[in-house]
């Protein structure tokens, strides 16, 4: 039996090195895609929320959530879900502040986390259960992309999630086509839009199976002179800057790099020392500052250095990441930004 540990931090459940659970993969979880998981969970002023998940196999989920007996109760989202590094987690990054995190239960069962990924800690039901068969939803928002028309056709790129889309020849598709010739010399160049639209699945032109497509029901805007930030990624240990949680006003940071070492900053004083890996353990070794008397600051710096010091494995899940003692127990969490 692989030992389970609970970590008094974002994740409850750690899985330390060198343990396996048959239902994952390759380091994957064969939660499998596409998939649909649903359930009704627990709402603070109305009988209940009803989650719909769609899990796509490009890594782009659909996420509608109704609100019982409340008008103008339902709500869309889209973006992208990566798996945790020790694949016992599900983060879902979209168009919203904070990602959203599930507890990869079992793969028939997702288990809602708080926004900060614990646990919590309740006696009410925050599961959701794969659906037998997969049941697309056709998430309707307001949408921004790169819009592109050639050879008779348009084609959108979502920001959020880089998924392409064929754009339906309805509604107010003209409006889309003409505002897009209108601003562009080169037909193979692209410009920004926004519109209000519906993502829904139609017969390919092939005359083989479905594909994804934009029904634009309202043209808002062309910007042919801006492009989409790039969709998140997951975050990789090396060569990303890592900005401690929560934001401070001296704020912690670290770089691994491929070599070994490492620098940061302590909230007082630059870090430089060195790192060992050996699966998603880690040990932090040599590890020096600078000596500068920081009128804020000190405290917190030696905190963060103290914490550093205690650190035996780690986890990714999205674009953050957890540093945890031998036990298990969360000692630092980081949101990454990638180094180009």
């Amino acid at each position: 039996m692989c030992p389970l540990k609970l970590a008094v931090g974002l994740l409850p459940v750690v899985m330390l090195a060198g343990c396996a659970r048959s239902d994952v993969i390759d380091g994957v979880p064969s939660v499998g895609a596409p998939s649909t998981f649903m359930g009704t969970l627990p709402c603070a002023d109305c009988p209940g929320i009803d989650y719909h998940l769609n899990l796509l196999d490009d890594g782009v989920y659909f996420l509608q959530t109704t609100y019982q007996e409340r008008e103008d109760g339902v709500f869309d989202d889209i973006g992208r879900f990566f798996f945790s590094s020790d694949a016992q987690a599900l983060a879902l990054h979209g168009d919203h502040d904070q990602p959203l995190f599930f507890e990869i239960v079992t793969v028939d069962k997702l288990q809602l986390l708080d926004r900060s990924a614990r646990k919590i800690d309740s006696e009410l039901n925050y599961q959701l259960t794969r659906a037998p068969h997969f049941e697309p939803i056709e998430p309707q928002s307001v949408f921004e992309g790169m819009y592109r028309y050639f050879a008779d056709t348009g084609y959108f790129r979502e920001c959020t999630t880089g998924k392409r889309l064929m754009v339906a020849a309805e509604a107010d598709n003209r409006a889309l086509e003409e505002a897009y010739l209108a601003a562009i010399d080169n037909p193979s160049a692209d410009a920004l839009v926004r519109l209000e639209g519906r993502i829904r699945q139609q017969p390919s032109a092939e005359g083989v199976g479905a594909v994804w497509a934009l029904l634009p029901k309202r043209f808002i805007e062309l910007q042919p002179d801006q492009i989409c930030s790039d969709p998140v990624k997951r975050a990789e240990l090396k060569n990303t800057q890592w900005r401690a949680l929560p934001p401070l006003r001296f704020q912690p940071h670290l770089l691994l790099r491929d070599d070994g070492s490492l620098v940061g900053f302590d909230g007082c004083n630059r870090i430089i020392g060195r790192y060992e890996l050996r699966g998603f353990s880690i040990r932090f070794l040599g590890m020096a500052t600078t000596k500068m008397s920081c009128f804020e600051g000190m405290e917190q710096a030696a905190r963060f250095m103290e914490a550093l010091e205690s650190v035996r494995h780690y986890k990714i899940i999205g674009s953050r990441l957890e540093m945890l003692d031998q036990s298990g127990n969360l000692k630092l969490s980081f949101e990454g930004i990638e180094v180009e």
